[in-house]
């Protein structure tokens, strides 16, 4: 199998963790047992070592003249043992008592570890390599009662080459079980990961088997894998609002088609009947009217949908001054003023704040808002806009004393092309875009729009702008 892996490959990085902590886990293994095994190698040659002191040492105490006694500890018993050691016992002004035959070829010009510790009466234990073998050393005095208090020195040596090659070997063989064991931790974990993430894949399948069509349906969260619950959870919240924005998009197209085919048909009607007239027909002049108006509608709808794609992108120009906000709402009333008074409506503004805003967009907002106003709240009837300073915001309120709207449109007054009465609407000549223009403009503000019921009659229009 052909270990293949992409740039961040998850699949690869769990390889690497898993076979990183296989790899450390065998080496704290490996390097525990053959510390282990070497621990007691030196533990049974130093229990070796002064295991044969303390029986030379018991003959040196029990036959003080008659050395022939160290014959067999000293000379005969290295020879045939099978374990090979050598000794020999000196005094301490190095006068010869008895050695090992080979002991003095072996160890002529070595350097014997030394007594440092009086209380112990031994020293260390050194190795030293002599004639391709290793040797452990120990030096030990030890100080006769009778019958002159003499001291001797013992110096033994114990051949631990077999330690040291059986130590290697060992070495060498764990050395070897660790590297197989990551190559085979390597290969498994590539394996068992695959498998592991096999849901993944079933999950990656259902979701390329989803198209346009299947918007509707969601994947079962019920039967996923608890830790691919939170990624299933939200790819549905994905497609939730994948819907909604399909759905917005497509009564989008709907209402835009339908919005511009009034005036191109109107425009198409007048034509035709134009070219039926004669040059000189006085007709001609009201039907250009007619025609002149209809392609003002068009570049308003346009204009307005411009300004909600500029506004979609982020693309909004912003110019954030310090307005005086009853100056500038009193401007907007003043071009609205005329409109206003032919069908009797008074305009009350109370308040006044300064606040940062775009100019041209502020009176935008508010110019929306008021014609809204304006065309249905009636005849004989009253607007009032008021400004009211917060703690942490500015808040301009537009009350009318209309008709009003319900309760259960407020959520929805803001999305364009929504109307809660077409033929009403369309009598009034509104596109639908008003209310999310100033929305746009509100949410480029990072500010908010919201709507409320104005009691006993009409609505309440507030736009909320931050300090």
């Amino acid at each position: 199998m052909a270990l293949v892996f992409k740039k961040n490959s998850i699949t690869l990085r769990l390889c690497l963790l898993i076979s990183t902590g296989m790899f450390v886990i065998l080496l704290v293994i490996s390097c525990s047992l053959f510390l282990l095994l070497k621990k007691n190698f030196q533990t049974s040659a130093s229990e070796f070592l002064r295991n044969e002191i303390s029986i030379i040492s018991d003959i040196l105490q029990k036959h003080t003249i008659d050395w022939t006694a160290l014959d067999q500890e000293v000379i005969w018993e290295p020879q045939s043992s099978r374990y090979e050691y050598l000794v020999n016992v000196s005094s301490l002004d190095k006068h010869f008592v008895k050695a090992t035959p080979t002991f003095y070829r072996l160890f002529s010009g070595t350097s014997w570890p030394v007594v440092t510790d009086p209380s112990s009466q031994a020293s260390t234990i050194e190795k030293i390599k002599i004639a391709k073998k290793t040797y452990a050393l120990m030096t030990t005095i030890i100080k006769l009662a009778k019958p002159q208090q003499q001291t001797y020195v013992i110096r033994v040596a114990y051949d631990i080459s077999l330690d040291e090659g059986i130590l290697k070997e060992i070495r060498q063989s764990l050395f070897f079980i660790t590297l197989i064991g990551l190559f085979i931790s390597i290969i498994g974990s590539f394996i068992l990961i695959k498998v592991g993430l096999k849901p993944l894949s079933l999950f990656v399948n259902s979701i390329l088997k989803m198209d346009v069509k299947a918007l509707t349906e969601r994947l079962d969260i019920k039967k996923a894998s608890e830790e691919l619950e939170p990624l299933i959870g939200a790819f549905n919240h994905l497609l939730d609002k994948i819907q909604e924005g399909y759905e917005k998009l497509s009564d989008f197209s709907s209402n835009i088609a339908h919005e511009l085919r009034t005036p191109i048909n109107n425009l198409m009607v007048e034509t035709e009947v134009l070219l039926t007239q004669p040059l000189s027909s006085p007709k001609i002049k009201d039907l250009l009217g007619s025609s002149l108006e209809e392609y003002q509608r068009l570049a308003n709808i346009i204009d307005k949908l411009l300004f909600l794609a500029r506004s979609d992108a982020k693309k909004i120009h912003m110019n954030k001054t310090e307005l005086n906000a009853y100056n500038e709402i009193k401007a907007v009333v003043d071009f609205h003023e005329a409109i206003a008074a032919e069908q009797n409506i008074s305009i009350e503004i109370i308040g006044n704040a300064n606040l940062m805003a775009d100019q041209t967009l502020f009176r935008n907002a508010l110019a929306n808002i008021l014609t809204n106003a304006i065309k249905y709240t009636g005849k004989n009837s009253c607007i009032v806009i008021k400004t009211i300073s917060h703690i942490d915001s500015i808040n301009i309120t537009i009350a009318d004393n209309g008709p009003g709207i319900p309760t259960s449109h407020f959520q929805k007054l803001s999305e364009r092309f929504y109307r809660i009465d077409t033929h009403r609407s369309a009598n009034a000549g509104g596109s639908g875009l008003g209310l999310a223009i100033v929305n746009s403009i509100m949410k480029a503000h990072f500010g908010k729009l919201e709507f409320y019921e104005n009691i006993p009659t009409g609505m309440i229009i507030s736009l909320f702008f931050p300090k």
